[in-house]
């Protein structure tokens, strides 16, 4: 999984937050990001995860985020970083 932050500077400056999960890409053949990324498939390796799970692990992560969305762990960031 990674993350990704870009922002624009000045007063009133926005910043936009993204989120990439690594499924089937061996992560240690990308000499950009080998030294910081990982993925599903180099965390099971030799055991490879079937195509049709990306699907699965993309739902299990939205159900996780929406909890944590509902729940007061949101109020808190918001609180923490955006007030």
């Amino acid at each position: 999984m990674g993350m990704l932050i870009n922002s624009t500077s000045g007063f009133g400056g926005v910043a936009s937050i993204g989120i990439g999960i690594n499924v089937h890409e061996d992560m240690t053949k990308n000499s950009l990001v080998s030294s910081t990324a990982t993925s599903c498939f180099n965390a099971l390796h030799p055991s490879p995860l079937p195509s049709h799970c990306r699907e699965t692990i993309l739902a299990h992560f939205c159900n996780i985020f929406e909890s944590l969305v509902l729940n007061d762990t949101f109020d808190m960031i918001r609180k923490q970083y955006i007030e």
